[in-house]
């Protein structure tokens, strides 16, 4: 953890921001996929909803692109999609 934390603290004292931007991106859709998986499969198996694998791993990725498009790139998107995420 040190190591990234120095590497990050690198990379912005030498304005690499393309980089950052990138692993804030990556980040946040690793999150939003992760996180948001957890929740759906609660919600899953607390109402017990017949639902494959594949629809369950296309609506994850769906939900984290669709996350991290709505917070890093605002524009075209609109402001209730934005505030829901």
């Amino acid at each position: 953890i040190g190591g990234m934390t120095f590497l990050l603290v690198l990379l912005y004292k030498y304005r690499c921001m393309k980089f950052l931007m990138g692993y804030m991106c990556l980040a946040s859709t690793v999150l939003l996929g992760f996180l948001g998986g957890q929740m759906f499969y609660v919600a899953i198996n607390k109402y017990q909803l017949a639902i494959d694998n594949i629809s369950f791993y296309f609506t994850m990725y769906n939900f984290a692109v669709v996350g991290t498009l709505a917070v890093f790139y605002e524009k075209g998107i609109p402001k209730y999609i934005n505030q829901a995420y």
